[in-house]
């Protein structure tokens, strides 16, 4: 995981964003919801890849359900936009809401400005 954030910056060792790619999508794959929430900003950004908001949004998922509270709220955004899935803001909410839970503070200010 480190390493592949090293690959992305390029500041320590030359930048190779393919590698990075490859690791994080590696991380993901083993579980880690850190590396399917960083593959996930990559798609939704089209960096090092072409952008792919429906493909963002899947690993987000992943990243979500793997315990990532970042990829809660990133999921949360998707959903409030309707961006790589179907505008929802009561997903929306509820993505933010367990983001907050989790300690995500940009999840906590997303979901008090979506209170009633």
């Amino acid at each position: 995981m480190n390493l592949a954030g090293l690959y992305v910056k390029g500041k320590v060792i030359a930048r190779d964003l393919k590698r990075a790619i490859e690791l994080y999508q590696r991380a993901c794959d083993a579980g880690s919801g850190r590396g399917c929430e960083k593959l996930g900003g990559m798609a939704a950004k089209g960096v090092g890849m072409p952008k792919d908001p429906k493909r963002a949004a899947q690993l987000l998922e992943k990243a979500c359900d793997a315990g990532s509270a970042r990829g809660c709220s990133d999921l949360g955004e998707a959903f409030a936009m309707g961006k790589g899935v179907t505008k929802d803001p009561v997903r929306a909410g509820q993505l933010f809401r367990k983001a907050c839970d989790s300690g995500n503070k940009r999840g906590c200010a997303n979901a008090k400005a979506r209170r009633p």
